[in-house]
């Protein structure tokens, strides 16, 4: 997505096409003040030829009174987006601004329907969990109706301010970590394909591996959404169709890994004697003796809600992007595999399954 054309036309355009000042642009929007018929259709053609969309945060910043922003984002019931929900609503609590929050249900359809419920709640700013790459559309038209934005959790080329991980770098420390551990077959469970987060992951992992030496194994290499069911279907495939099996599973969220640890039970393997686990995104009160890189949640959204506001303020510098470290967690969940007693015994049960 192009700055060009992002960059929504301002009440300058509007008077530069219109020939007039934008003094007399601000009466016809306002229908304040008089202005003569023809000056007038003059100032209405020009705003419909550009596209201008006069800003109610724009109109409200005269007063100082703002009253909701809105949050869009998937799969509120997520402990991790929980956090994120903490640190956006404490800094705007202090404000006395309200939070219009918008679970999409991991659709696009809905994404758009919730925008339009923010919109009819006449919010002053949005901050936006995108579902997919296909909702930059989506943070198009926020920026069209002139509306402050900010993507949060997300990179990519957005033209908007942004907040996220170091999702690369944190993928590639925990491979390390695996790695260091004596792991070498390592299979990622990740998260869609057309999510840059699930791609950052994959990068970060594969530059960990060939580091190491290692060729990486497409079928260690799985795709899927951020769900329970996924990351069950996912573990029981690799253990029941992998000749080779890998020594550690790396899950690219916490439901995946709830997931991986269901198929685990169901095969009789246990956690880390016959399959060491860590995942991206854990919580505190997710089975803590998961190893996990973990974002700094709430702070993400703290920032996200500082940045956001200053826009509403008025602040009109170019697209800031803020990228934070994650931090690794380790516990026993993914301990060395030499240390594994039974690990043998039940590679040769689970691959025997495949001869029933």
């Amino acid at each position: 997505m192009s700055p060009e054309r992002l960059k929504k036309p301002t009440m300058n355009d509007v008077a530069d096409r219109a020939g007039v000042s934008v003094f007399t642009v601000s009466r016809v929007v306002n229908n304040a003040g008089f202005v003569r018929d023809d000056t007038r259709q003059r100032v209405e053609t020009a705003i419909a030829e550009l596209g201008y969309v006069p800003s109610a945060v724009a109109r409200r910043l005269r007063s100082s009174q703002y009253h909701a922003i809105g949050l869009l984002m998937s799969d509120i019931s997520n402990p991790v987006w929980m956090a994120t929900i903490a640190g956006i609503q404490s800094y705007f609590s202090d404000k006395d601004i309200g939070l219009v929050l918008g679970n999409d249900r991991s659709d696009l359809d809905e994404e758009r329907r919730q925008l339009k419920i923010a919109f009819s709640q006449g919010v002053d700013g949005i901050i936006i969990i995108p579902l997919r790459d296909e909702s930059r559309a989506v943070v198009e038209e926020i920026v069209r109706r002139g509306v402050p934005c900010v993507v949060l959790a997300r990179s990519g080329d957005y033209g908007v301010d942004q907040v996220h991980a170091d999702y690369r770098a944190g993928a590639y420390t925990l491979t390390q970590h695996l790695l260091a551990e004596g792991h070498r077959r390592i299979a990622l469970l990740n998260g869609p394909r057309n999510l840059s987060v699930a791609r950052e992951r994959l990068s970060g992992y594969l530059a960990a591996l060939t580091e190491a030496g290692i060729l990486p194994d497409e079928s260690l290499i799985s795709w899927g959404p951020y769900t329970v069911a996924a990351g069950a279907e996912r573990a029981h495939e690799i253990l029941l169709t992998c000749p080779d099996l890998p020594t550690a599973l790396m899950a690219g969220n916490n439901s995946i890994a709830l997931g991986i640890l269901e198929a685990l039970g169901e095969h009789a393997l246990e956690v880390p004697d016959d399959m060491a686990v860590a995942c991206f995104s854990g919580t505190p009160t997710l089975y803590s003796f998961l190893t996990v890189m973990d974002a700094p949640h709430v702070e993400m959204g703290r920032l996200a809600a500082e940045m956001l506001y200053e826009r509403m303020q008025g602040y009109d510098g170019a697209p800031r992007v803020h990228v934070l470290p994650e931090e690794m967690r380790v516990r026993p969940s993914s301990s060395n595999v030499s240390t594994s007693s039974k690990l043998n015994s039940r590679r040769t049960w689970v691959l025997g399954r495949l001869d029933d």
